[in-house]
């Protein structure tokens, strides 16, 4: 099916869509709140404030998500279809470094997003989140580390 209505800010649609659904199915209405500023604030670069403990996981979640090894296939896979880079995984340069021009090709963006403040471990919420943010951040950058290095000669 093809989709015909474009949204704004997921977040914001999907907490009025969870209230509706969530006071359909009897869901309790003392909690409904919470979970629709859970969902309403799970993105960190809106920089809402998140104010419960599960506003906090589900937020972590969200950028764990966007952090690891899964991500990288995702964004190298998804490169090929999308125009957003100039070259897929392939370079427009013979020596590539570790900076983040996001538009150059999937790696370069991947070197971007690990750059942002808001994917850094230590700006998670969570012990747990900290703690699996820290080594997915670790992988990504050490496979960045690779990568470069191999494209550069180097091994």
């Amino acid at each position: 099916m093809e989709q015909t209505n474009k949204v704004k800010d997921h977040a914001v649609s999907g907490a009025k869509i969870a209230k509706k659904i969530l006071l359909d199915v009897g869901f309790n209405k003392n909690k409904i709140s919470a979970v629709c500023h859970a969902i309403k604030v799970h993105r960190k670069s809106q920089q809402l404030e998140t104010e419960t403990l599960e506003a906090k996981i589900l937020q972590d979640a969200d950028y764990l998500d966007a952090l690891g090894a899964i991500d990288v296939a995702r964004v190298i896979a998804s490169s090929f279809q999308s125009k957003m880079y100039q070259k897929p995984i392939f370079v427009n340069e013979d020596k590539i470094n570790m900076k983040g021009d996001k538009n150059k090709s999937a790696i370069h963006y991947i070197l971007y997003k690990i750059s942002t403040d808001k994917m850094k471990p230590e700006q998670f919420h969570t012990p747990t989140g900290k703690k699996m943010a820290k080594h997915r951040y670790d992988y990504v950058k050490n496979f960045c580390k690779e990568f470069i290095n191999e494209w550069n000669g180097l091994i």
